[in-house]
């Protein structure tokens, strides 16, 4: 799927398809998108999560199941009460696979699974676990990252917590969040010195030790346009794209330095942007999911290219906001 010169885009538009887009070498020419839906084996056209594995299997997460699409079919993975080893949730919120090639999947009420590449079975996590070492401090999951180690980091909308989870022993330590902010964090990443990096609702950008301790704040005096942040990503030279719910900055953490980004083409939306999600990529372009369609952001050109909906062809992206993306690594 894809190649070296026109990689294959695979998102999603919330309520309305899954589809793949090819990018062109020359960003003017069109993106050409092919669309997936419950005709082609989707249990239904709501699709909020997108991971692919080292197999090249795409799994898609909807309100109806987890999808595993191989290029040609889809297969779909639902609770059974009567397996201790099928997968826990119905509707998954994310999706992410660690780096032994096992992919992690965040619910929306019922806590964590976690898909085995080896056995091909799921095990679950929840707050009913048996014991308080296994026991999970919250059900509505937004994020998950990796330590060096292995660990397993979840973030929880419901409890505003974080948990870090061993996938070997199961055993899960809580991380309250810190005492003097009522936030809800909305993303984590870990960076090369096992620092916790959250993305959060009004408090910006905050700085954690794997113990949980706050150790640098990022905000609007800081440079941010936004202090809803939704995702950090580092980018290729060691700085750090961030996020915001309708701004894109770029944190240089040897000089403090932010530099923020916003689109001036809104589409036909009347009402405040949405970002949903970015993919960063090794050339310097940003590929961002937002309510109004998908934005491309050049650095070298400093600028935004929105792609919407054209309702004179078939092969344009549907009419609807991108929530989800994942590029495709073959």
């Amino acid at each position: 799927m894809g190649n070296s010169r026109k990689p294959k885009f695979f998102y999603i538009c919330t309520i309305i398809v899954l589809m793949t887009c090819k990018t062109s070498p020359v960003i003017a020419q069109p993106l050409i998108f092919e669309h997936f839906t419950v005709d082609d084996g989707l249990p239904e056209n709501t699709v909020r999560a997108l991971a692919q594995d080292d197999h090249g299997f795409l799994w898609i997460g909807t309100q109806a199941g987890l999808v595993r699409y191989d290029g040609y079919e889809m297969r779909l993975f639902l609770p059974d009460p009567a397996d201790s080893s099928s997968i826990g949730c119905r509707i998954i919120n994310r999706l992410f696979l660690d780096s032994g090639g096992d992919l992690w999947i965040g619910s929306m009420a019922n806590g964590v699974s976690r898909y085995s590449s080896r056995t091909g079975q799921f095990s679950n996590f929840s707050p009913q676990a048996q014991g308080p070492a296994s026991a999970l401090p919250g059900t509505m999951v937004l994020d998950f990252a990796e330590e060096a180690d292995g660990l397993i980091l979840v973030v929880f909308q419901d409890t505003k917590s974080l948990a870090r989870i061993n996938p070997v022993t199961r055993a899960v330590q809580s991380i309250p969040p810190p005492h003097d902010m009522d936030s809800v964090f909305l993303s984590a990443q870990v960076d090369s010195k096992g620092l916790i990096w959250q993305g959060t609702v009004y408090v910006g950008v905050l700085v954690r030790t794997p113990e949980g301790m706050v150790v640098q704040q990022f905000g609007a005096e800081d440079g941010l346009l936004d202090v809803i942040i939704i995702e950090i990503t580092a980018a290729r030279d060691g700085r750090r794209w961030i996020l915001g719910k309708s701004s894109l900055s770029l944190l240089d953490e040897r000089t403090g330095r932010i530099t923020s980004f916003t689109p001036k083409d809104r589409g036909r939306s009347p009402g405040p942007l949405r970002f949903m999600e970015m993919d960063v990529t090794q050339e310097g372009v940003i590929w961002i999911a937002a309510d109004v369609g998908l934005y491309r952001f050049s650095l070298a050109e400093e600028a935004f290219t929105l792609f919407t909906h054209d309702p004179g062809r078939d092969d344009s992206l549907a009419n609807g906001p991108v929530i989800s993306l994942c590029r495709d690594q073959s």
